[in-house]
Order: structure tokens, then C-alpha cells, then sequence
């Protein structure tokens, strides 16, 4: 039976498609003629591109903190390089989601993962401290890039909104997968073999990315950039469309929400005297939300619109942020970081349908761009910000905070439902 269904599948994808798992028509209020969502060869390999580049960097991470702190670096170098994967996307992604606007995804995505690998391969060539900063730029710059070009790209195979939500999806559900891998090969790679061997296992993951980004080039070529538009090319004109300007806000409230909940879990862990290896759980339970709710996306596009999943979802993170700094018992706080997972893992593949289908005609790649360079900002002056102010006024008014800022786009996701 198991081989049957094989060859089933493989026959799908030589005829140009994949069916995901049948949708149940009497229940689907979207499109109740389609009881399957299509999905073709090149979403595929924009997923395993994703996945492959991913693993490189979320597995860089780890690797470069732990071998700076072996070598004897500071704490605060430590951070700085960290930093430094979040600081260069933070300035350059309007920018370089106006370069692949004019000139499509292919060419951006293999400078962008040739960046990855020489970065990553560097520690592994030329092991030293110094080698660290510049893995860390590269990478950080060359995947900031890379996302932003497949992020475009999916847009661009699909113009019906249902279909494009579960497309964005997939692609969400292997960047879920790939930070899950990357820290955990890289891991085992430097408890067998050592450091070197971490870097270059990472390196041979990021070649095959940008080997995948080769073999799809005439895919990617196909996805001409749409006509550009002739208004004012600032972010002025992005955020002045009413549409666009909700989007930005429910995106980076969500945002905030996410990085918040990294960082303050396990200051509340520890105030609540949990184990190092139960805060550690309830950090996992969050990722297993994520991407548990990522496998079911394409089934919950053909029932709901975008905003209705971003009103329940701004409605779940308001509840949970209320209730983690009350509860003191363990099975609570895996439920609710679960439920804060699901919730913000939801959010990602509905904004970035949205966006794609509200920019301005050639302007989808600047649109997702503008997105990222306010996530990078809040992954950046979130923690600082709270983290002083958590020092003095205690958790419970941070996570209620929170909850409060969170809830101002309830307003705003109503109103997006209604119209």
C-alpha cells in the first residue's frame, strides 16, 4: 500500500503537481469547487532551498557563539556577533526587496546563498575569532536575501488568495523544520568531530541550497518582475494605503509578541524555580506550535480569510500573554506556549499573502522587504527596551503590557474582516 501511494505521488509530480490531503467541500466556505491544493515542482524546491539555507544559518548561530565562548571570547562579543545577523538585514531589506523587484528572484537568491556558504566555510577554512564577524555579516545578509527572493517568489506562482496562504505555508512550515535541524546537527557534529567539522557540515547544507537555486533557474527566471509602477518609490507611499498600513501594524505587534515571549520565558522560568531543562520544553513547545499549525495551513485557507486567522490569532496571544504570568503549574505553561506558538506561527503565511496582494503593481519584494526590516528592528530593541524595564517594574506589568498592545489590533483585524 505504501508503495502504491509512492508512485502515486511521484506520477503527481510528473505531471507538474502534488495533491496535498483532500479537503472536505461541504465545509469549504472559500472555494468549495476545490477539493485539493495544487502544489508545483518549483514551490517545492523554493521549500528545500529554504530549508537547506536555513539549516546553514540558524545552525551558524549556535556554532559561532559556541566556538567564540571556546576560544575564550567575552559575553559581549559573543552578543555582538550574534548582532551582527540581524543588524545588515535590518538596514538593507527595503532595499534589497527593491533590487529584486526590478530584477526577479534568481540572481538575488544565488548571491545571496553563495554569501551563506562562503560565510559559513569560513571558520572552517580559516578558524579564528576575526573569521566569526565576518560569517556572521555574510550569513545573516546572503539569507536575509535568500528568504526575501523565495518569499517573493511564491508570491508571485499564484494570484488566488486561498492557494497563495497555503503555498506561503509550506514555506513556512520548512523554515519551522529547518530551525529545529540546524541547532541539533550542528550539535551532535561538535560533540563527534569538533568545531571545524560543525562548519563545514553546515557549509555542504548551505552548497546544496545554492545548488538547488542553480538547477531552478529557468523556474525562477519565469517569474518576471510585474511592471513597475509610476508613483514615488519611498516607504511613504507603502505605509500611506490604509491596507498596507494595517498589515504593518498587526505585523509588528505580532512581532513583538514573539520575540518577547523568548526572551521573557525564561526569566519567569527561572523566577518560578524551573529546571534549566523545563524552560527549555516549554521554549520547544512554542517551535512544536509553530510548525504543528504550519502542517494544517493549507486546509484552514479554504475556510477562513487571512484576517479572520489574524483576528483568532491576536485574540489567542492576548489571552495567553495574560495568563502565563499568573499560572505556576508546569502542564499550563507547555499548553500556552503551544497556543502562542500556533497563534504566531499562523501569522507569517496570511501577512505575507496579504502584502503580495495589496502592494503596488512591482512593488511585492519592497512590501515583504519593509516587513523584515521592522521584524529585524524588533528582534533587535525589543529585548533591550523590556529587558531594562522588566529590571524595575517586575514581569506581570511586562506581559500584561504586552497583552494591552496586542489587543490595540483587534480594532484593526475587525475592521479588515468586515470590509
Amino acid at each position: 500500500m505504501l508503495t502504491s501511494r509512492f508512485s502515486k505521488a511521484a506520477a503527481s509530480l510528473a505531471k507538474g503537481t502534488i495533491n496535498t490531503i483532500p479537503l472536505n467541500p461541504s465545509n469549504n466556505s472559500r472555494n468549495p469547487a476545490v477539493p485539493f491544493v495544487k502544489i508545483p515542482p518549483l514551490l517545492l524546491a523554493l521549500v528545500a532551498i529554504n530549508l537547506s539555507g536555513h539549516i546553514a544559518m540558524s545552525g551558524g548561530r549556535v556554532c559561532t557563539s559556541l566556538y567564540a565562548l571556546h576560544s575564550g571570547a567575552s559575553e559581549f562579543l559573543v552578543g555582538l556577533m550574534i548582532g551582527l545577523y540581524g543588524l545588515l538585514p535590518m538596514a538593507l531589506s527595503l532595499t534589497v526587496g527593491r533590487w529584486v523587484d526590478r530584477i526577479g528572484p534568481f540572481v538575488p537568491m544565488r548571491l545571496g546563498m553563495f554569501a551563506v556558504t562562503l560565510g559559513i566555510a569560513a571558520p572552517a577554512i580559516l578558524p579564528s575569532i576575526n573569521t566569526l564577524f565576518i560569517t556572521a555579516s555574510l550569513c545573516g545578509l546572503g539569507f536575509m536575501v535568500v528568504a526575501l527572493s523565495a518569499q517573493h517568489a511564491v508570491g508571485c506562482l499564484c494570484h488566488d488568495a486561498e492557494n497563495r496562504v497555503a503555498y506561503f505555508g509550506w514555506l513556512a512550515l520548512g523554515h519551522s523544520a529547518s530551525g529545529i535541524l540546524g541547532p541539533v546537527i550542528v550539535g551532535f557534529a561538535i560533540d563527534l568531530f569538533g568545531f571545524t567539522a560543525g562548519f563545514a557540515l553546515l557549509a555542504v547544507s548551505a552548497a546544496i541550497s545554492l545548488l538547488l537555486v542553480i538547477l531552478n533557474k529557468a523556474g525562477l527566471r519565469s517569474l518576471h518582475p510585474e511592471p513597475l509602477s509610476n508613483e514615488r518609490h519611498n516607504v511613504w507611499t507603502l505605509v500611506e494605503q490604509p491596507t498596507m498600513r494595517r498589515i504593518y501594524i498587526v505585523g509588528i505587534l505580532v512581532a513583538i509578541s514573539w520575540d518577547l515571549f523568548t526572551f521573557l520565558m525564561p526569566i519567569l522560568g527561572h523566577r518560578e524555580h524551573l529546571s534549566a531543562s523545563a524552560i527549555g520544553a516549554i521554549l520547544a513547545s512554542f517551535a512544536v506550535g509553530t510548525f504543528s499549525i504550519r502542517l494544517v495551513m493549507a486546509r484552514l485557507a479554504t475556510r477562513f480569510t487571512e484576517w479572520q486567522m489574524l483576528r483568532a490569532a491576536i485574540v489567542i496571544i492576548v489571552i495567553v500573554y495574560l495568563t502565563l504570568p499568573i499560572v505556576q503549574s508546569r502542564p499550563l505553561f507547555f499548553m500556552l506556549a503551544f497556543m502562542l506558538g500556533a497563534s504566531v506561527g499562523c501569522s507569517q503565511p496570511n501577512m505575507l499573502s496579504l502584502l503580495h496582494a495589496a502592494a503596488p503593481p512591482g512593488r511585492s519584494a519592497e512590501a515583504i522587504g519593509l516587513r523584515g526590516m521592522l521584524a529585524n528592528a524588533s528582534m533587535v530593541a525589543v529585548p533591550l527596551l523590556f529587558g531594562a524595564t522588566a529590571a524595575s517594574v517586575g514581569l506581570l506589568p511586562m506581559f500584561w503590557t504586552v497583552a494591552a498592545l496586542v489587543a490595540t489590533a483587534l480594532p484593526v483585524a475587525n475592521r479588515a474582516v468586515r470590509d
